[in-house]
């Protein structure tokens, strides 16, 4: 499974793998929605848009979007022209962000028309926090940029010396969990700009994913080792 991504309304949940299905479940029943089948390998990332009646898929290296309803039906296409490393949605503005190779692009999911364009180059991940009110970019340089609701980059993180390939925010917006190719682990406090707790070759390589998993401040992570760890 390469991507998995839950509905606004916590009703229902896509997954994508790599062998080219995307699969819509119905989270409360367990029951599958829909399956849809890419000819040609399956995206790296989709997501679900603020309705929570649509999905928007990437795949690798490509330079542009699709939006498709529930049932794989075909709804539009976003060309971005540039390629596309990272993208998330603003949930709050019925927006998507394309972290691009060298700019981030905003676009508007109802006009389906390029909003912004802002030069950034890179861009290996990118996360809301849970207002929608900073985004966290991390870097191929292993730094961590922080950027307002205008991307505008305001603080900075560094410590990783290599690519950042994962991040999480606490339920509280106060911490920031990273993962990165450095084999590191690392949950940052962000009102003191600093790293309160580092883990080293937790998965015997790069870090895949981490994310808060409660209100306590557990987290998960996963990577090379195959295995996922939930840490307290």
């Amino acid at each position: 499974v390469e991507s998995i991504d839950i509905s606004y309304d916590s009703k229902k949940i896509i997954s994508a793998d790599g062998d080219g299905h995307l699969i819509l479940w119905d989270l409360i029943t367990g029951r599958q929605i829909s399956k849809l089948k890419f000819p040609k390998g399956g995206p790296r990332k989709v997501l679900f848009t603020s309705s929570g009646q649509e999905i928007i898929s990437v795949k690798i290296y490509e330079k542009k979007a699709i939006l498709y309803d529930l049932t794989g039906g075909f709804i539009s296409q976003f060309d971005v022209d540039v390629q596309i490393n990272d993208f998330v949605i603003d949930q709050m503005r019925n927006q998507i962000i394309f972290g691009c190779y060298d700019e981030i692009q905003v676009w508007s999911i109802a006009s389906r028309g390029i909003v912004q364009r802002v030069p950034f180059s890179g861009i290996h991940v990118m996360k809301f926090n849970n207002d929608f009110s900073e985004l966290a970019i991390g870097q191929s340089s292993g730094n961590i940029s922080f950027l307002n609701m205008n991307l505008e980059v305001g603080a900075e993180l560094s410590g990783h010396f290599k690519p950042v390939v994962s991040l999480s925010y606490s339920f509280d917006n106060k911490l920031l969990c990273s993962g990165s190719s450095d084999q590191t682990i690392r949950i940052w406090n962000l009102r003191r700009s600093k790293k309160i707790i580092q883990l080293d070759n937790q998965h015997k390589g790069t870090v895949e994913a981490v994310q808060f998993i409660s209100k306590k401040n557990q987290f998960a992570t996963g990577g090379k080792s195959n295995e996922l760890k939930i840490w307290r």
